[in-house]
């Protein structure tokens, strides 16, 4: 990654232009040196919450920072106000670990973490006593607010007088407790000109409520008016100069674009989790975006099996195997794939090789069928050198019904009459033993048959009428042929 100063200036660029590059160059020429300077720079936070009960919580508040960051105070406060007419509380919150660092840098080149040349990230997080909301409430608001939020952004105006604001809420009213949701990873702060980038939200909830994303207006007090203005050409919805509008997936909490000029910007992301339809809590995540020119250019991901598409169609009840290929056209550079485990029981393992390969196996069951379509995300990240570059792509599986089967002894069998009222007749072209299984709709196995080569016809009078999954097989070949049937009198 080059300095900002490095870049060149269009001949005759407007005035505007040319203060926006003096103006970075001051602000990264001291950016990227060796741990030196002892101001604060935050590049973002995050609060979540767990539940004690109904009415205490416990808040957990992440700072990301670089490393040129000194270091931040063993105690803060969050501030907790309401709708519902109680007092302002302001407990304390402590922080309960050593700050972390997160790798920026291939394992040759230090960050200012490890008093190197480059930039480096961590994050500190604080965690509260466990602290009382009084009463039902249908909206509580706790804030976290520091002003140590990272000078010299050049796409707010003005950039030097903001503070940073973390914002999460919390509905009571029903008497229910909730947990929040979390981030499943850390956020990515830095990006490549003229290279497709991809900003992840995703999180997981262990209450299981659904949840959904929005892009909010980035804060810097306690209020809800405290917001952040942004300069002409940039908004929240916009934090980027892009060759496109970005384009936000409120169903992943993913921001797409491909930026085209050097910025230092922010964005937030609202995460909203629904139970029962009601809006019982949100979570803010707020983050800096440095784009800049490289000297690398990012890995990237093939689609389902080495082709294009990124989405696929798989079998309810089967085990269903696939492989995701990672690419990298720096021949020198190792690639590692990262999965953020969101579909539950989906089984992986990587290849860890020069260019690593993601295996996966998923055997959904039929009610898989009815919350189509089951995404996930993978991230690639490459060891160059001095910054690693991260790119990720988000992959999509449709279970299917038992109306479109994949069969691969299709020519083998044939079954008739269908829609059947009792006994189904089955065409062995084999001529060899068969087994022969019934499944419900529900995915249910409610019939095993073993078929010697003799016969021909199942009794399937004793079945209720509707739509069932008839799957064939030899019993000397692995070879399957399954079939939607319908029963009726």
């Amino acid at each position: 990654m080059h300095h900002f100063y490095k870049n060149n200036i269009v001949a005759g660029g407007k005035l505007k232009l040319i203060f926006k590059v003096i103006f970075l160059t001051i602000y990264f020429t001291s950016f990227f040196q060796i741990k030196t300077s002892r101001s604060s720079h935050l590049e973002g936070g995050e609060m979540t919450y767990t539940s004690v009960d109904s009415i205490r919580y416990v808040f957990t508040l992440t700072y990301y920072s670089n490393c040129s960051n000194l270091n931040l105070p063993d105690t803060n406060i969050i501030t907790i106000t309401n709708e519902c007419g109680w007092s302002t509380y302001t407990p304390s919150i402590y922080l309960i670990s050593s700050p972390t660092q997160l790798t920026v840098t291939c394992a040759t080149d230090s960050s200012a973490c490890d008093f190197g040349p480059y930039i480096g990230m961590q994050k500190y997080v604080y965690q509260s006593d466990t602290v009382n909301l009084w009463n039902r409430c249908t909206k509580w608001i706790i804030s976290a607010i520091t002003g140590e939020r990272l000078n010299f952004i050049n796409t707010l105006t003005p950039a030097l007088s903001y503070n940073i604001g973390i914002y999460c809420m919390i509905n009571n009213s029903t008497g229910a407790g909730n947990n929040s949701p979390t981030f499943i990873s850390h956020p990515s702060l830095f990006y490549c000109v003229n290279q497709p980038l991809i900003i992840q939200s995703g999180v997981k909830d262990i209450d299981g409520d659904v949840i959904t994303y929005s892009l909010m207006q980035p804060r810097s007090g306690i209020n809800m008016n405290d917001t952040l203005s942004y300069i002409s050409g940039y908004s929240y919805t916009q934090p980027l100069n892009c060759i496109a509008p970005m384009v936000f997936d409120s169903l992943t909490g993913n921001l797409y674009g491909t930026p085209i000029s050097n910025d230092l910007s922010i964005y937030a992301v609202l995460v909203s989790e629904y139970r029962n339809g009601l809006l019982i809590g949100q979570i803010e995540r707020d983050a800096t975006l440095l784009v800049d020119n490289c000297n690398n250019i990012y890995p990237d991901l093939t689609g389902f099996n080495g082709l294009p598409s990124e989405e696929l169609t798989i079998q309810a009840n089967q085990q269903n195997y696939f492989q995701i290929y990672s690419t990298d056209p720096n021949s020198a550079d190792q690639t590692m794939i990262e999965y953020d485990s969101s579909i539950a029981g989906m089984s992986f393992f990587f290849s860890r090789g020069q260019r690593d390969t993601a295996f996966f196996s998923w055997m959904p069951s039929f009610a898989d069928t009815a919350q189509n379509p089951h995404c996930f995300t993978l991230k690639v990240k490459d060891d160059n050198c001095p910054y690693i570059g991260v790119s990720a792509k988000r992959f999509c599986l449709n279970v299917s019904t038992i109306v479109s089967i994949d069969n691969t002894a299709e020519n083998e069998f044939e079954i008739f009459p269908n829609p059947v009222s009792d006994r189904l007749k089955i065409s062995n072209q084999k001529l060899s033993d068969l087994v022969v299984e019934i499944y419900d709709i529900e995915g249910r196995k409610i019939m095993v048959k073993n078929l010697p080569a003799n016969e021909s016809e199942i009794d399937l009078s004793q079945l209720e009428n509707g739509l069932y999954l008839i799957s064939i097989r030899s019993k000397d070949s692995d070879r399957m042929y399954r079939k939607k049937i319908i029963k009726s009198n």
